[in-house]
C-alpha cells in the first residue's frame, strides 16, 4: 500500500537559498504529518531519502514549484509531481523511447502536452524507485495504458493523481 501526502510550498523569499529553505520546510511538514513518531529524515549516498532506524518504511519525495509530495510504503516506492509545461515537448527525445514517441505521433489526441506530462512523471517516479545509476529515462518503457512500466528486467505498477492546482502526481511500486 502507498500513502501519498501533499503540502504547499510557501512563497519563496528572494534571499539566496530561499527556495531550498521553503522546500525543506514543506518536507518537514510532510514528515510530521506522515509519521506518529519523531521521524529523522536522512539520505542514501545516491540522494534517495529514508527514515533513520526504520528500514521497514520506504519513502520518496518530489516537489513542483508550488507543491511537495511524499509517498510512504512498506515496499520501495517512487513519486514525482510536475506542472504541465511546454518544455516537455522540446525535450521529449530525452525521455521517450522510439516506440513511445511513435505512439504519441500516431495518436491524434488533442492533449499532447498532457500525455507528455504523464510519460515524464511516470518515468521520473520509476527512476526514483529503481535507484540504478546510469539508467536512462528512455530505457524505462511504459505500457500503452500506462498502468505499468518496465526497466532493467523489472516491472512496476503505476498510478496517477491530479492536484487541485493542475499538477500531475505519478507514483509506483513493484
Amino acid at each position: 500500500m502507498i500513502l501519498v501526502y501533499t503540502t504547499g510550498i510557501e512563497k519563496v523569499s528572494e534571499a539566496p537559498g530561499g527556495r531550498r529553505q521553503a522546500e525543506l520546510a514543506a518536507v518537514r511538514r510532510l514528515t510530521e504529518k506522515a509519521f506518529p513518531f519523531e521521524a529523522v529524515l536522512a539520505h542514501y549516498p545516491d540522494g534517495a531519502p529514508f527514515i533513520e532506524n526504520h528500514p521497514e518504511i520506504h519513502i520518496s519525495i518530489s516537489h513542483s514549484s508550488s507543491t511537495c509530495v511524499m509517498a510512504v510504503s512498506d515496499q520501495p516506492v517512487g513519486i514525482d509531481i510536475e506542472t504541465p509545461r511546454a518544455q516537455l515537448a522540446r525535450v521529449k527525445e530525452k525521455f521517450l523511447s522510439t516506440e513511445e514517441a511513435a505512439r504519441i505521433e500516431a495518436d491524434d489526441a488533442p492533449d499532447t502536452l498532457g500525455l507528455l506530462l504523464r510519460y515524464w512523471t511516470a518515468k521520473e517516479a520509476v527512476y526514483k524507485l529503481m535507484r540504478t545509476p546510469g539508467l536512462s529515462l528512455t530505457e524505462i518503457i511504459l505500457s500503452t495504458d500506462m498502468s505499468t512500466a518496465s526497466a532493467i528486467g523489472k516491472v512496476v505498477s503505476l498510478s496517477f493523481e491530479e492536484t487541485d492546482r493542475g499538477e500531475l502526481i505519478a507514483y509506483c511500486t513493484s
